[in-house]
C-alpha cells in the first residue's frame, strides 16, 4: 500500500462522498474527522492524504451495513477516460503488459491505494496488490474497488476480453467477498491464500491492442514523467490563483478586468496565461461559483434561490442549467439528498 502521508488528487474521494449520499450520508458524515470540506474536493489545485482518504471510506462504511460490492459500484463510477494523461498513456499502449507497466510506473492516478507489482508464475501472471495493513471491510471495499477499475481497464484495451478468464487470490476469508466479485465481475475468487494478487493467463500481456498509439504514448509518458519528477504538485498555479480571489467576493461583479487588477496583471496576461493551462475566464468563474454553491447546498438550509443569490447569479434558473451542466444533476438533488441524510440521522 502508498504510505497514509502520500499526496493525491481528489476525485476518488469525491466520487465516493456524492456515491454516498445515495445511502443517506452527507458531505459532512463521510469527511468528519478528515479536515477536509466538500468544498475541497472540488478544487481542481487540491491535493488530499491518503489518510484523509481511509477515513472517510470508514466513515461510509460504518453507516451502511452490507457493504459487501459497494467497492464494485463506485469503482464503476472511475471510468478509463477520466484519468487524463496516465489514462492515455494506458490506452494507447501496445500490448496489456506495457499497459500495466505504465500504470504501475505512475502511481498518481486517484484510484490507487494498493501498490501492484508483475511476476510470472508458470502459465500464469500474478499482478499483486499489497494491501499494507489494510483489514476487514476497509481492505474489502478497497481490494473491490481497485478489481474493478481494472477489469474496466482492460475490457477498454481489450474489446473482446472474458473477465472470466482471470481469478483472484486473496487473503480475506470473507464469502460475501468473494459472491460479490463473483457476481458483479464474473471473476473466479480463491480466499485464504498467501497473496492478494490478480491472476491472468501469462500470453494476454503480449496480445497487440486494437487502440496502440505510439506517438499519443509517447508523449503522454513524457508528460506523466515531468510530473513524477517535479518537486510540487502538477496544480495549475494561474488558475488556483484566479478561483482564491473568485472566493474572496464570489457574489461580486466579476469579470477578467477586475481579477486581473487584483492580481496586478493586465487582463490579456490573464488570459493568455489561463489559456497556456487549458481553460479562460469565464470557465473558472462558473465553475468556482458552482462549486461554493454546491458547498452551501450540502452545508446549509439555505434555498437554491438563496444559493443562486449568493454566488453571482441574480436568476436562479441560470444557476439551475449551470450546476446541472457541470454536475449533472440539478442542485435539488443536493437539498433532497442532505433532507434525506438528516431523517435518517433523527429516526
Amino acid at each position: 500500500m502508498f504510505p497514509l502521508d502520500h499526496s493525491r488528487p481528489t476525485g476518488s474521494l469525491r466520487i465516493l462522498v456524492e456515491a454516498a449520499q445515495e445511502y443517506g450520508l452527507s458531505s459532512e458524515d463521510c469527511l468528519r474527522g478528515t479536515g477536509l470540506s466538500s468544498f475541497d474536493l472540488y478544487n481542481s489545485g487540491k491535493r488530499i492524504l491518503l489518510r484523509q482518504e481511509l477515513i472517510a471510506v470508514e466513515n461510509f462504511l460504518a453507516q451502511v451495513p452490507d457493504s459487501f460490492g459497494l467497492g464494485i459500484k463506485i469503482g464503476r463510477l472511475s471510468r478509463p477516460e477520466v484519468f487524463g494523461t496516465w489514462g492515455y498513456a494506458v490506452l494507447s499502449s501496445p500490448t496489456l503488459g506495457k499497459a500495466l507497466a505504465v500504470a504501475m510506473d505512475f502511481p498518481d492516478p486517484y484510484f490507487l491505494i494498493l501498490k501492484m507489482k508483475l511476476k510470472q508464475v508458470g502459465s500464469s501472471v500474478h499482478v499483486t496488490l499489497d494491501a499494507g495493513d489494510l483489514k476487514g471491510r476497509t481492505k474489502c471495499f478497497v481490494l473491490e474497488r481497485h478489481l474493478t477499475v481494472l477489469t474496466n481497464f482492460t475490457s477498454k484495451l481489450l474489446p473482446d476480453f472474458q473477465s472470466s478468464v482471470a481469478s483472484l487470490r486473496t487473503r480475506i476469508s470473507d464469502k460475501r467477498f468473494a459472491d460479490a466479485i463473483e457476481r458483479e465481475l464474473d471473476v473466479n475468487v480463491h480466499l485464504n491464500c498467501d497473496e492478494d494478487a490478480l491472476i491472468l493467463p501469462a500470453d494476454y500481456l503480449d496480445i497487440a491492442l486494437p487502440n496502440q498509439n505510439p506517438e499519443e504514448m509517447a508523449t503522454s509518458l513524457q508528460q506523466c514523467k515531468a510530473q513524477l519528477n517535479s518537486s510540487t504538485p502538477a496544480a495549475p498555479k494561474i488558475i488556483q490563483q484566479v478561483r482564491n480571489q473568485i472566493f474572496s467576493d464570489v457574489a461580486g461583479n466579476l469579470n477578467v478586468r477586475v481579477i486581473a487588477d487584483r492580481m496586478g496583471i493586465s487582463d490579456r496576461t490573464l488570459r493568455r496565461r489561463l489559456t497556456a493551462e487549458g481553460t479562460n475566464f469565464r470557465r473558472v468563474l462558473i465553475e468556482a461559483r458552482l462549486a461554493f454553491g454546491r458547498e452551501l447546498l450540502e452545508s446549509t438550509n439555505l434555498d437554491i434561490s438563496s444559493v443562486a443569490w449568493r454566488v453571482g447569479y441574480s436568476e436562479p434558473s441560470s444557476f439551475v442549467r449551470a450546476f446541472n451542466t457541470i454536475y449533472g444533476h440539478p442542485p435539488g438533488k443536493i437539498k433532497q439528498q442532505r433532507l434525506k441524510a438528516i431523517r435518517a440521522r433523527t429516526h
